[in-house]
C-alpha cells in the first residue's frame, strides 16, 4: 500500500476516503461526488471513466477513493479495471487480477466470476485479469460494449479506470462507449497543452467531457487536496 501523510498521520491504505472518513480528503472527495452526481442527475448516464493525459497523475487514487464515496452514498457501484498495461485496482484492494475483465472478454468465464466484493459496502471490482498483447483492440471490441451494457443494467454507478490518454489509445477509444470522462491533473506537472490536446481527442472521439479533477499535496495541511471543475 501507500502510506501518505495527513497532519503527521498515516493512511494505511490509498482508500482514504474509506479508511478516513473524516479527512479534508474524504470530504472533498464528497464534494467531488455531489458535482459529478449533479452533472448527471435525470439522464440515464452511468458509466464514468476516470482518465488522464500522462502517467503519474493520480487516477487511479481519485478513480478509486470517489466510487467509494458513491457507493458510501447507497449507489451499488462497480469500478471496472481498463488500464490494461499498468493495472492497479486489485493492489488497491486487495483482491487478486486473476480472473478478471480480460479473461471475461474472451470468453474464458462469466460475468458474475469477475465481479468482486470489496471491504467498502455496494462497492465490486472488475481487476483486469491477464493482460492481453492487443488492449486497444479489445476496447474497441462488440464484446466490450456488451460488457457495458451488461452493467449498467446491474449497477447505479460504474467507473472505469483508464491508462493515460495521451500514452495509448485504449482511453481514447472508451471514451466513445462511456457516458462521460473525468481527467485527473497533478497541479504544476502537466503541461497545458498536453491536457489540451487530451480533451481534443476525446471530444472528437465523441467522448463527453463531465470535468476536471485538479490534485496537488497541500504542504500547510500535509495531505492531499481536490478541486472539480465541471
Amino acid at each position: 500500500h501507500v502510506k501518505i501523510s495527513f497532519g503527521g498521520k498515516s493512511a494505511p491504505s490509498e482508500l482514504i476516503a474509506h479508511e478516513m472518513p473524516r479527512s479534508v480528503f474524504a470530504e472533498a472527495v464528497r464534494s467531488i461526488r455531489t458535482s459529478v452526481m449533479f452533472s448527471i442527475i435525470d439522464t440515464s448516464r452511468k458509466l464514468i471513466m476516470v482518465t488522464s493525459a500522462t502517467q503519474g497523475e493520480g487516477k487511479t487514487f481519485m478513480a478509486s477513493n470517489l466510487a467509494s464515496t458513491i457507493a458510501q452514498a447507497g449507489k451499488k457501484t462497480l469500478l471496472v479495471d481498463t488500464d490494461l498495461r499498468k493495472p492497479r485496482i486489485n493492489k488497491v484492494f486487495s483482491v487478486e487480477k486473476n480472473p478478471g475483465l480480460c479473461n471475461h472478454l474472451i470468453g474464458e468465464i462469466e460475468l458474475e466470476s469477475i465481479i468482486k466484493s470489496t471491504q467498502v459496502p455496494n462497492l465490486s471490482v472488475v481487476t483486469c485479469g491477464n493482460i492481453p498483447p492487443n488492449p486497444s483492440e479489445i476496447m474497441h471490441s462488440a464484446v466490450m460494449g456488451k460488457f457495458c451494457d451488461t452493467v449498467r443494467e446491474r449497477f447505479d454507478i460504474v467507473i472505469f479506470d483508464t491508462p493515460p490518454s495521451m500514452t495509448v489509445t485504449d482511453a481514447i477509444v472508451l471514451s466513445s462507449i462511456v457516458d462521460g470522462v473525468i481527467i485527473a491533473i497533478k497541479a504544476g506537472s502537466t503541461v497545458k497543452n498536453t491536457i489540451k490536446r487530451c480533451i481534443a481527442q476525446i471530444k472528437s472521439n465523441k467522448g463527453e467531457m463531465l470535468g476536471a479533477v485538479v490534485n496537488d499535496v497541500d504542504i500547510s495541511r500535509g495531505g492531499y487536496y481536490y478541486h472539480y471543475y465541471a
